[in-house]
């Protein structure tokens, strides 16, 4: 080559690199703005579904109140462990109060099992045991429901800005509580104390109220909901309606509650991108891509979520909406496809738990209606809560049969009572 040439080289040469870089830029800003305009849809979208506030606005940071460190005390005493396990400082169980409660946990279990699939207005015996157990720890549940009473509302250590590394409080010990206030409401049932009965139903609701309200999470949801579901057999089994209880059991939100808490963890792998943060524990590298994979998928899992609304629960089919939602996640995303798990099926079991609760008013109004020979029923059907399905009346002897006339197509392991008889005599099979 001669030296005439080689400037001109390296003018194009220059000229070639200068161009490249300028592509590249092009693209990077291209890049940037759409992510831009992703991030702002997506906090547009968080925005609409909770009333004009983003995530942390409407759920601001928060620690344990006055009120949390005295539950947590006050159910270490019967054996039940509400504190975080991994705060110092803290009150748990002695190991004879633990082991306590362990000893009851399966006869606890027997008895919510067959009580739930009651059919009659019979209220369920306890075990011995359990009877034993309640006897011993009644002072200290009275004492949780005073301290409840009391005030403050509860308010719980809660920090959505902290991405995957969000602590959950100890749901599991409120669990372990309002399994045992509602065995107490039954007990007073059965000995017909039916105020005292509706007092332990009022506080059980209202800390159920203050747990869900406290954090969008969707384990929180499903916790609210399990208390619920444990809530509708001992309000079936008032012989009168408690106040206020039909008109709470027709205006549940859990739709509605379970969307959100989905949407939070697309709102919480958004955030985890932000931070740098590692997936399931695992910190791949390179850094930045793996935080774009997690930012892409929270995209993919709000677009998701947007569909999640239209189907129709009746038809729903939680295992194909994951086949089919998977399919949409490109295989080189492998991020995206490791973080979605199956847990469509909390939509439909939402609109189960909604259905029963809706059928326990039905029974408590229709029990109200023969106690105090009401008029007769202006008609034998009524729309449900879900669109196309109804629950029909029949008459039986001294009494009336209340049932779901349709199904849903998703069909838990434990099914929800959807048919129940107001006094009369059984139905034949």
């Amino acid at each position: 080559m001669n030296r005439v040439d080689q400037p001109r080289l390296l003018r194009w040469f220059l000229a070639g690199a200068g161009l490249f870089a300028l592509l590249g830029l092009i693209v990077a800003l291209a890049l940037m703005s759409w992510i831009t305009s992703v991030d702002r849809r997506l906090d547009g979208d968080w925005r609409r579904a909770l009333g004009g506030a983003s995530f942390p606005e409407r759920y601001p940071a928060t620690e344990d109140n006055v009120t949390v460190h005295d539950l947590e005390k006050l159910g270490a005493a019967i054996g039940i462990d509400m504190a975080p396990p991994d705060t110092p400082g803290r009150v748990h169980p002695t190991p004879e109060a633990a082991k306590r409660f362990e000893a009851v946990k399966v006869p606890m279990k027997a008895f919510y099992a067959a009580y739930r699939i009651s059919t009659d207005d019979t209220p369920a015996p306890v075990s011995p045991e359990i009877a034993a157990f309640l006897e011993s720890i009644r002072p200290g549940l009275d004492a949780i429901r005073s301290r409840l009473a009391q005030g403050p509302p509860p308010v719980w250590k809660r920090d959505l800005d902290a991405g995957f590394e969000t602590k959950i409080p100890n749901y599991l010990g409120l669990l372990a509580l309002q399994k045992l206030f509602l065995l107490d409401a039954a007990e007073r049932l059965r000995g017909r104390r039916e105020t005292q009965a509706g007092e332990i139903l009022d506080a059980s609701w209202s800390l159920n109220q203050a747990m869900s309200d406290n954090n969008p999470s969707l384990i929180t949801q499903l916790i609210a909901q399990a208390v619920i579901r444990l809530q509708q057999p001992i309000l079936r089994s008032f012989p009168r309606a408690p106040a206020g209880w039909p008109e709470r059991l027709r205006h549940l939100d859990l739709q509605s509650r379970i969307l959100r808490g989905l949407r939070y963890e697309a709102f919480g792998a958004h955030r985890a991108a932000s931070l740098d943060q590692s997936i399931l524990g695992i910190k791949p590298r390179p850094r930045m891509l793996a935080r774009w994979a997690i930012w892409d998928y929270a995209r993919r899992l709000s677009t998701i979520l947007d569909d999640l609304p239209r189907q129709d629960v009746r038809t729903f089919d939680p295992d194909a909406f994951n086949r089919e939602k998977l399919k949409s996640i490109p295989r080189w995303q492998t991020v995206a496809r490791l973080m979605l798990p199956n847990f469509w099926d909390s939509w439909p079991k939402s609109a189960h738990v909604e259905l029963e609760a809706e059928l326990t008013a039905l029974i408590l109004e229709e029990r109200d209606r023969l106690a105090t020979g009401g008029p007769q029923r202006a008609v034998n059907r009524l729309p449900s809560r879900v669109k196309g399905l109804s629950w029909v009346y029949e008459d039986l002897p001294g009494g009336t049969a209340v049932h779901l006339d349709g199904e849903l197509r998703y069909q838990e392991p434990k099914p929800v009572l959807l048919w129940f008889r107001v006094g009369g005599v059984a139905r034949s099979n």
